[in-house]
């Protein structure tokens, strides 16, 4: 395993850190920016929802960089954190837009 793949793995592991993160700063921000915390407006819920969503996604962008590396310098375990980066990243993306999508509706 060579160095690009341990920081490509451990890149992957900070998603248990930034998972809490960005639940916090995004109500934090949601809270600072909305008039009537019942009914918040669509500008505080595009900033503290697009600024939780890119703390939750830095680590499963860079996890797929470094694999890359790991992969270009021929470590084919670098195609494990990468294919699980990749994955998360999927499906977060497509929650956070049917999530954005039934808020338009």
């Amino acid at each position: 395993m060579n160095h690009w793949t341990k920081l490509s793995w451990i890149s992957l592991g900070c998603l248990l850190i930034c998972f809490p993160l960005a639940m916090v700063v995004g109500e934090g921000l949601l809270s600072l920016l909305a008039d009537n915390p019942d009914d918040p407006g669509g500008l505080a819920i595009l900033i503290a929802g697009g600024t939780g969503t890119l703390i939750l996604m830095a680590p499963m962008v860079v996890s797929i960089l470094f694999g890359r590396r790991g992969l270009r310098e021929g470590d084919s375990g670098a195609k494990i954190p990468m294919i699980i980066a990749g994955a998360l990243l999927v499906v977060f993306l497509a929650q956070t837009l049917l999530g954005l999508v039934g808020l338009l509706l």
